[in-house]
Parts: structure tokens; sequence; C-alpha cells
């Protein structure tokens, strides 16, 4: 299983549906998160109204968001916020970017349940 595939965000998101502020990127929607540099499958991931997560691959993405391996391997360790990392660009977001406002600080909680994800696995 390769870092940042759909089997990875499957783990990620079977980890977020357990954690106590899964609610807080409750009704978000589907987001589809890209390795622009490696040859990994987009994968596209939904959250309903009460914050589940689920692995979507037919549902349409209203926000695309796009970084490289180290990019995703830095946020995800925490090195930078989810706020900055779209501000920079480290983190490229196509869509409706705006619609992400609200979840930024949530996006940073998910790059912990991400990290500890990391941190069960071999990559």
């Amino acid at each position: 299983m390769n870092e940042f595939d759909s089997g990875f965000w499957r783990r990620v998101s079977r980890r977020w549906n357990d954690d106590p502020d899964r609610r807080s990127l409750g009704g978000l929607g589907a987001c589809e998160f890209r390795v622009i540099d490696r040859a990994v499958q987009p994968t596209r991931v939904s959250w309903d109204a009460d914050g589940l997560a689920r692995v979507a691959p037919d549902e349409e993405p209203h926000t695309i968001l796009s970084a490289t391996h180290q990019a995703w391997r830095s946020f995800i360790a925490g090195e930078f916020t989810a706020t900055r990392g779209m501000l920079t660009q480290r983190i490229r977001v196509e869509g409706e970017p705006v619609r992400l406002l609200p979840y930024t600080k949530a996006f940073n909680r998910l790059a912990a349940v991400a990290r500890s994800v990391i941190a069960g696995d071999e990559f």
C-alpha cells in the first residue's frame, strides 16, 4: 500500500470517524486529495453532516487539494497549518476554496489523525 493512496485515506477516515473532534468537518462534502509529483491516484473523501468520513470515488468534489509528496508529509507532520499551506500554495486549492475556510482548524486535526495512521504503518 502506498502512502497517500485510497487505502491510506480509508485508514485515515476510519480513525477520523472514531475521533472526538470528527464533527468539526461535518457537512464539508467531498474533497479530492492529489499528490502532484508521484504516481498516486487522486482520492476523494466525503464528510457527511455528522463529520463521518468515507472514501467516495464516485462523488464529485467541490474542492481539489494538491501538493507534492513532501508538502503533504510536512503538513501531516505539523510543520505548517492548513491556512499557511493554502496561503503559501504549498497546498494548492482548486474549485471552491472559500468553502474550506470554516474548516481550516479541522484540517489541522485531520493532519494529526493522519499522523497517527502513518506512525502505525510502514511505508
